[in-house]
């Protein structure tokens, strides 16, 4: 009896973990796919052509009125269906574009930093301080592993940020007790899981494989773990995740409202203000792209626009009417 083909879910699966990519981005192209199936009434994408892909992108940008990064997301899923899954080349796709906008980032002062980061249950300051004092993206900060941390350097080690790309950021000094205290608390997770012998912590790619005791070892475990364990959805064992991402941004909102901050500011915000901050401060901008993993200088830039760089030294016409009427 021959096998049926496997299904279309599970194809895509297989090929995401060939392409070690990562469960977030396997999460979001499947959204996307899913979004494009139902759109066109749940036919096979092998019935479906390039002017399919086209209206549903066009859709996107004029219906839905979605941003450009959220399109360029959902074509980059669609063009991973076709050219890596089903192995059919797309190319050519014309579909109405959305409009780029240029948003200036919403930061905070010093003194709403301090005021956020202390309205925040105390397990959740060191996590804020670290989105601000070194310039980390949230899930950055939650995916940091005890080996990350280099006391002696005061460097942290980014793993796998934006674009698949490792770089190495600041480790605060100041920080540093508090950073020993979530050590030792991850450790006395680490010590209940290892007793109860749990797969341990979950693993990036194929690691588990290839270094079959590192998930178990203490250096890889998670600096700010998950108070449950969960099923790795790719190896089926019970382990120990990092806590999730909703329960910072639920907090930080919340932080900001009690601190009477009337921005719309997010755990984001903290990035923002660190980028905006060091500037105020004189570093300059290949430093500052470095520290957060820009891949173009020009992304950086847009902070100088926060600080009004560009207009130093520029008055108003309206000082001069004041002036001329005196």
């Amino acid at each position: 009896m021959t096998k049926s083909p496997p299904r279309l879910q599970q194809r895509f699966r297989n090929t995401i973990y060939q392409h070690h990519y990562s469960i977030r981005t396997e999460q979001t192209y499947w959204h996307w796919i899913k979004r494009f199936l139902y759109f066109h009434h749940k036919q096979h994408p092998e019935k479906l052509a390039a002017g399919d892909i086209e209206d549903f992108l066009t859709h996107l940008a004029v219906d839905r009125q979605v941003a450009p990064a959220t399109q360029n997301i959902a074509f980059n899923a669609l063009m991973f269906l076709y050219n890596k899954v089903l192995r059919i080349e797309m190319i050519g796709i014309q579909a109405k574009r959305a409009k780029k906008r240029v948003n200036i980032p919403m930061v905070f002062t010093r003194g709403e930093v301090s005021q956020v980061i202390a309205n925040l249950p105390a397990d959740y300051q060191i996590m804020a301080s670290l989105l601000y004092g070194s310039g980390l993206r949230l899930c950055e900060c939650l995916r940091l592993r005890i080996k990350d941390l280099d006391f002696d350097q005061n460097t942290i080690t980014v793993r796998q940020g934006k674009g698949n790309k490792d770089r190495v950021t600041l480790l605060p000094p100041n920080l540093i007790p508090k950073l020993r205290d979530s050590i030792l608390l991850s450790k006395s997770v680490f010590a209940h899981d290892m007793s109860l012998h749990y797969a341990g912590a979950t693993m990036p790619y194929a690691l588990a494989r290839k270094y079959p005791h590192s998930q178990r070892s203490f250096s890889w475990q998670f600096l700010f773990p998950s108070t449950r364990l969960c099923i790795d959805a790719r190896t089926g064992e019970l382990k120990r995740h990092h806590i999730h991402h909703s329960v910072l941004q639920k907090a930080v909102r919340k932080a900001v409202r009690v601190a009477g901050i009337h921005k719309p500011a997010s755990c984001h915000t903290f990035r923002h203000s660190f980028a905006t901050h060091l500037l105020e401060q004189g570093t300059d901008l290949r430093t500052i792209q470095e520290l957060l993993g820009h891949q173009d200088v020009t992304t950086t830039e847009i902070y100088t626009h926060v600080i009004g760089r560009h207009t130093t030294g520029v008055k108003s016409p309206l000082e001069g009417l004041v002036q001329a009427a005196k």
